[in-house]
């Protein structure tokens, strides 16, 4: 839930983990669906999504047509598949550094959420992508009231759950596994991940799509303002998160 550095100043921060379940690793830059080598397991609620939805795939341009002399017929149009393309949920952005609520305490602790709000500013992004009246502030304030943080700070994942008034549950919660991100993002649901960054701190983003071999992620740290290429740290994810609608 703390991040690497904050965006701003690029310097080093602390992110605790989430209250349930421990770290389970694999390497995300493995290829096609593979996607991922689990270096450890943890155990927890796992369901498969669902329904599907549809991917936003950019089509390439149409091949042109090829005609023979004029005292041939027309030969038929020369047909190619479409370039494949990133595939992407639409999902909105919120950074944890964002003046509106970079100040607030993070649960009972002293920290901001500028500093340590990843793991809150992921979960608010997946409710408003649900259609929830939701973003980092108002669900911190929420948590922070209804019991929503350990002592620690570490993020009580139920509870984001029981913030939506019985629109949204808790999926999965366990292995993270590359066919989980893959069944969950066709399905239209964006997964939060946990990442070791350099020098061991953990970082929390959403895998909102994949392009070729490298998930996509809405980073909450990062200064760009779309999804970027999973790179950071040792490329590591650690835990796997996924909420539904009911």
């Amino acid at each position: 839930m703390h991040s690497g550095a904050l965006a701003p100043q690029a310097r080093a921060i602390s992110c605790p983990q989430a209250a349930r379940g421990s770290s389970t690793v694999l390497l995300v830059s493995a290829a096609a669906l593979a996607g991922l080598v689990l270096v450890a397991r943890e155990h927890g609620p796992r369901h498969a999504p669902e329904s599907r939805a549809d991917w936003f795939v950019p089509a390439g341009p149409p091949a042109a047509a090829v005609e023979e002399a004029p005292r041939a017929p027309a030969a038929a149009a020369a047909e190619t598949p479409p370039a494949a393309g990133p595939r992407v949920l639409t999902v909105p952005m919120f950074k944890q550094w964002d003046p509106r609520w970079a100040g607030d305490r993070l649960g009972d602790t002293r920290t901001a959420l500028a500093n340590a709000g990843c793991t809150v500013s992921c979960a608010a992004m997946v409710l408003a992508h649900l259609g929830l009246d939701a973003d980092p502030g108002k669900l911190n304030a929420w948590l922070r009231a209804h019991g929503g943080y350990t002592g620690r700070g570490w993020l009580v994942w139920e509870k984001c759950a029981e913030y939506s008034g019985g629109r949204a549950a808790l999926d999965y919660l366990g292995e993270p596994e590359a066919a989980v991100i893959e069944r969950a993002l066709a399905a239209g649901r964006p997964a939060i991940v946990k990442l070791f960054l350099a020098g061991g701190a953990q970082h929390w983003v959403l895998v909102v799509g994949r392009d070729g071999e490298d998930w996509l992620v809405n980073d909450p740290l990062d200064r760009s303002e779309g999804p970027v290429r999973l790179a950071r740290g040792d490329g590591r994810i650690a835990a796997l998160r996924v909420f539904r609608r009911r």
